[in-house]
């Protein structure tokens, strides 16, 4: 099972690339946003792998952090969530707002990505609001107030810098209320002033 792959990026397509890696050629699945994030053919590319067996076909799967490809996983377990749907959802929107959608039950921002109906829209709240809800520590009152959709943004951008998901998480709960009512970017500066940067 392949879960990590680093190599030369031998070749772009628009939905896929190929990496060279120990003289073999890998054909990884990639969202349109997440290609358009690599450095340039001929240079070393580095993506988390899901792994998908079929009795027709193995399927690589890449994304850029192991917090897309987690997230990913968990839309797979969702009763009528296959590869292509999954894959729609995660190039439809950023990996916070759409953990901020599910966690507080926002089906209409679900339901944009090509091939999702408000049913699996709801399917998906319904199977996955709790543990997203319980990932970002996003209580009632911020759901009510809309603050949930910044704490969620907030910490997928800390983890894409590099941090863990339990160290951007505790940064983010560590700043004020009212400071979190500021905005995104408002944040993430004052994350980073607490992690050290």
């Amino acid at each position: 099972m392949i879960a990590y792959l680093a190599g030369e990026l031998l070749e772009v397509r628009e939905n896929y690339v190929i990496i060279i890696a120990g003289g073999v050629g890998y054909r990884v699945e990639l969202h349109p946003s997440a290609i358009s994030r690599l450095p340039a053919v001929g240079e070393e590319v580095r993506l988390h792998i899901h792994t998908c067996v079929r009795a027709d076909a193995i399927t690589l799967v890449g994304f850029l952090t192991a917090e897309a490809r987690e997230f990913f996983e968990l839309l797979l377990g969702v009763s009528g969530v296959g590869l292509k749907v999954a894959q729609m959802l995660i190039s439809s929107n950023t990996l916070g707002r759409l953990k901020a959608a599910i966690a507080t039950g926002e089906v209409a921002t679900l339901v944009k990505a090509q091939g999702v109906g408000r049913k699996t829209a709801e399917r998906i709240v319904v199977d996955l609001k709790d543990k997203i809800k319980d990932d970002l520590l996003i209580d009632e009152g911020e759901v009510s107030a809309g603050i949930g959709d910044t704490v969620a943004e907030a910490i997928t951008v800390l983890v894409e810098l590099g941090y863990s998901r339990q160290r951007a998480t505790e940064a983010v709960r560590r700043i004020d209320a009212a400071e979190r009512e500021n905005g995104v970017e408002a944040v993430i500066r004052e994350a980073l002033k607490s992690l050290g940067h």
